[in-house]
């Protein structure tokens, strides 16, 4: 009916209480909306909003940089999404370049996915080819996810 169930009101009080990452899961767009601002409503919890390019949620690059810059807000750059085609590169490289607190991650781990010794050299060259910076890369690989699971901790 357009309202979130009073099980997710619940989980939201929930993270903040113990001071959690709550998590998107494969929600749809309009789900991951309504989460979004009931979490920014209640305040003081941090939410990943998790693959959001996948075909169940559909977000664009330029739909996750309209979201805003919220310290609160981390978005998840996973790799799979386009390996499997649901995200172009450039798209991708938008997402890496221009959208605030991404983590990026492989989501891989299927047998006839790519190992780990590929997906760093495809990451590397995407990375490349997006332009990032060494201090970008550093970010959306080690220091989001830092102060994504600990902002009070300096991750440096």
């Amino acid at each position: 009916d357009g309202k979130l169930r009073s099980d997710v009101e619940a989980l939201i009080h929930f993270a903040r209480h113990h001071d959690i990452v709550l998590s998107s899961g494969h929600t749809s767009k309009d789900q991951t909306l309504r989460l979004i601002e009931a979490v920014e409503r209640v305040g003081g919890v941090r939410l990943m909003l998790n693959q959001p390019a996948n075909p169940i949620t559909g977000f664009s690059a330029a739909e996750l940089l309209a979201l805003g810059e919220h310290d609160w807000l981390y978005v998840e750059q996973c790799s799979l999404t386009l390996y499997l085609g649901y995200q172009t590169p450039q798209d991708m490289y938008d997402v890496l370049t221009q959208v605030n607190n991404v983590v990026y991650s492989s989501d891989l781990g299927q047998p006839a996915q790519p190992d780990i010794g590929e997906w760093l050299e495809d990451s590397r060259r995407w990375f490349q080819a997006a332009g990032l910076s060494a201090e970008r890369i550093d970010a959306v690989t080690r220091l989001n996810p830092l102060r994504m699971l600990d902002p009070e901790r300096s991750p440096d």
